[in-house]
């Protein structure tokens, strides 16, 4: 907290002037939509030290405190007497430019909201409280996964089931790159598509092409390949 701001002022100050996103609900992260989605992952990026507006970060992976409000996760959060207490104790954590240990991290899908990902919860909501009534946004020193998805190949994947076939996405990884404080992959998607007992891969453009030409003419091209 600012020095000399207490505790009870922070909670004085909500009182008085609830912030705008104290009734809003915390978000639950999509773990099964997620989990659909893994294959389809395009590109990944993961930084260890950045800057991340609290103000976008709406929900967590966290079971326990998905629907909660912000306020109400504030009073009733499990560590938070203990995160409170060190606020007080040192109240530049929340604005100096150190890696916050323990480690803060987010994920982001398709470069929408955040979410904690495992841990920084409790230090979240602080921040968000904190920052509204002393003109900050910014967390520094916190880890973020961004995920991009390849959403081409996500509605050809969905084309090819509707027509029937029996098919499978994967992954292929195209490139790294990293050093010791961010790390950048990108990845292809393929179709794993059975046939006649056999499995045949394409690629996202070959799969297209399947579904430009008749149902019929490419079902019988197929078993051909097929044996």
């Amino acid at each position: 907290m600012q020095q000399g701001l207490t505790q009870a002022d922070l909670f004085r100050m909500i009182e008085e002037q609830p912030p705008y996103f104290g009734q809003r609900p915390i978000k639950a992260f999509d773990e099964t939509g997620w989990k659909e989605m893994a294959s389809f992952i395009q590109e990944h990026i993961w930084e260890n030290e950045v800057s991340l507006n609290v103000f976008l970060v709406t929900g967590t992976r966290h079971p326990d405190y998905q629907g909660m409000t912000w306020l109400d996760f504030l009073h009733q959060g499990k560590r938070m007497p203990q995160n409170l207490r060190l606020l007080e104790e040192n109240p530049h954590y929340y604005r100096n430019l150190e890696k916050k240990l323990p480690v803060m991290s987010y994920i982001q899908i398709d470069g929408g909201d955040y979410y904690v990902d495992a841990d920084g919860n409790h230090r979240t909501c602080l921040a968000r409280c904190l920052f509204h009534f002393t003109q900050g946004s910014l967390m520094h020193g916190v880890e973020v996964n961004r995920y991009r998805l390849d959403h081409e190949a996500i509605t050809v994947y969905r084309a090819l089931t509707d027509r029937g076939f029996a098919v499978r996405p994967l992954s292929r990884k195209l490139g790294r790159e990293d050093n010791p404080g961010w790390m950048r992959e990108t990845f292809a998607v393929e179709f794993e598509i059975g046939v006649n007992g056999q499995k045949l891969m394409f690629d996202r453009e070959e799969a297209r092409q399947i579904l430009a030409r008749p149902q019929g003419w490419w079902s019988r091209f197929l078993k051909r390949l097929g044996g």
